[in-house]
């Protein structure tokens, strides 16, 4: 059984998703389940950013279901000549050392980039010189990550949050 590690970028699943179903949430206990239909998942880790303390639930329930999580504050950036407020929360070169790490270590045969990011293209590339898979579970890939991975996978409602079973849990933890 192949050994898989999974790398799931939660700003950028956040956007695409939401960009794709409009008002609803990935279900990252569902995406966990589907890492593990391509083998024996040895880590997953979920990288985002918090302004203040409001995902430390969030964070919580990630750790509990089984993600490393790695968080860290947005830098904020303004614009000199319009005065734009931009916050960002970069994890490329993070999700490249922990690939590299796992990779190099001989611990993994497949890693899933939970991302649609074309930046990650030179990482996918990389992971493939070195005899590793690299899939994609992501939503909204482009073309050209899709032309450079050895297989990807489109997110679709089989992945996004139900409504009725959230509530549910919400109702029998009330």
């Amino acid at each position: 059984m192949n050994n898989v590690a999974l790398f799931v970028d939660i700003g950028n699943l956040y956007y695409c998703v939401n960009r794709r179903y409009p008002e609803a949430k990935l279900d990252y206990q569902k995406l966990l389940t589907r890492a593990k239909t391509y083998g024996n998942l040895i880590r997953a880790f979920a990288y985002g950013s918090q302004v203040n303390e409001e995902a430390v639930n969030f964070i919580t329930c990630l750790k509990a279901i089984g993600y490393d999580t790695k968080y860290k504050r947005p830098k904020v950036i303004t614009t000199p000549e319009k005065g734009d407020v931009m916050i960002r929360a970069n994890w490329n070169v993070g999700i490249t050392i922990d690939v590299v790490n796992l990779v190099v270590n001989k611990k993994c045969d497949i890693i899933i980039l939970a991302s649609s990011n074309p930046e990650l293209i030179q990482l996918i590339q990389w992971v493939k010189t070195q005899g590793i898979r690299c899939l994609l579970l992501a939503c909204g890939i482009p073309k050209d990550l899709k032309e450079v991975a050895d297989q990807y996978t489109e997110i679709d409602a089989s992945l996004i949050e139900n409504k009725a079973e959230t509530q549910n849990e919400v109702v029998k933890t009330a």
